[in-house]
């Protein structure tokens, strides 16, 4: 999951990244901006952290908090 949260935080970041300084700021641009480094810790937990710490980060609510927030991201780009 949090391997594909960051693929598509990644694509937003270049497909709605500002053409020109005033071009408003598209929802799905400030999501990449706003969430990239927090899927990437989390992946470091993963990867690298103790075991203590992956059984509280697959045990808590964060990813699905993280979720949430990017598929309202994903309605608002789908209705646009």
């Amino acid at each position: 999951i949090l391997c594909s949260y960051r693929a598509l935080l990644a694509d937003w970041l270049i497909t709605y990244a500002p053409q020109n300084p005033e071009e408003p700021l598209h929802l799905c641009f400030i999501a990449s901006l706003h969430y990239a480094d927090h899927v990437q810790y989390l992946l470091d937990i993963l990867l690298q952290g103790s075991p203590n710490e992956k059984q509280q980060l697959l045990n808590g609510k964060e990813v699905t908090v993280l979720g949430k927030a990017i598929e309202r991201c994903k309605e608002i780009e789908a209705a646009a």
